[in-house]
């Protein structure tokens, strides 16, 4: 009886040494929920502001290619008129 709780003693004291060891090694580097909410948080705030910046450079994209349309248009517009004004008469 006595030799078979001296080999549960050592057993149990491989499996605290184990957990001691998990304890100093792997939970330290675990995050705790509050460092996933703050970290989340962050995350989500950063994908606002990049949605943000695309539709403000998405709008300026669309007006510069508009107007670029428009001044082209009138400047092709002046020059077949000026064509047409020379070459009726």
């Amino acid at each position: 009886m006595r030799d078979r709780l001296g080999g549960i003693e050592v057993s149990l004291g491989r499996i605290e040494a184990t957990l001691d060891g998990l304890r100093t090694d792997v939970f330290p580097n675990l995050a705790s929920k509050a460092d996933l909410v703050s970290e989340t948080g962050t995350l989500n705030q950063s994908v606002a502001n990049f949605r943000t910046d695309l539709t403000r450079t998405e709008g300026s994209m669309i007006k510069w290619f508009l107007a670029t349309a428009v001044i082209l248009s009138g400047g092709i517009g002046a020059i077949a008129f000026g064509l047409a004004r020379s070459v009726a008469h």
